[in-house]
């Protein structure tokens, strides 16, 4: 017969600081406890198949990995909610054609940018963005200072509006020619004007 699992044991014993490990990812109370009972399950199925030499440190790695996923999926949230959103008539049903694609582009062009964040980054984008959390909460719940998440914040913004400046230059790769053109002019305008 088996002897009692090491996950098990290991688990109970560390049950508490991993759900105070995991309020670095997640905020809601009731995620937590998903990710914690995920990460028994995957745990104690794997210890099944092979020896788990370091139980602990093999927890809070598989932890962290649910965690994060979880974390990408609340940033695809933001495309379903505007999707909800466009079901119970909130977005207006006049934007039609061009402007529509437009709009749903550009949704998904900023959902890409929140998921190339790095990832504490991306933690304090949609807990503050999504969730509404004040940057303090932020700081406690993530054991860093307000200015770091000020920092986590800024860095996000010029990301993400980097991103999507990228995007809006791709759509307009037609215009490239006029748009290198008009340079040349303006100076040629300039040279001409202190000719004179």
């Amino acid at each position: 017969m088996r002897p009692h699992s090491t996950i098990t044991s290991e688990f109970i014993a560390l049950e508490s600081r991993l759900k105070q490990y995991l309020m670095r990812f997640l905020v809601r109370r009731q995620d937590i406890e998903d990710v914690v009972q995920d990460t028994f399950l995957k745990a104690y199925e794997s210890e099944k198949k092979q020896v788990i030499t370091s139980p602990k440190s093999y927890l809070f790695k598989i932890a962290k990995n649910i965690a994060l996923n979880e974390l990408s999926k609340k940033a695809n949230q933001l495309m379903d909610y505007m999707g909800d959103m466009e079901e119970l008539n909130v977005i207006d049903n006049r934007l039609y054609g061009e402007r529509e694609l437009e709009v749903r582009q550009r949704l998904v062009a900023f959902n890409k940018a929140i998921e190339a964040l790095p990832p504490q980054c991306q933690r304090v984008f949609i807990m503050r963005k999504i969730f509404g959390f004040s940057h303090k909460e932020i700081a406690q719940r993530l054991n860093i200072t307000v200015k770091t998440v000020e920092k986590h914040l800024t860095k996000g913004l010029a990301r993400c509006q980097a991103a999507l400046q990228s995007d809006d230059d791709r759509e307009q790769g037609d215009d490239t020619l006029t748009e290198m053109e008009k340079p040349a002019g303006r100076n040629m305008a300039l040279r001409r004007g202190t000719d004179e």
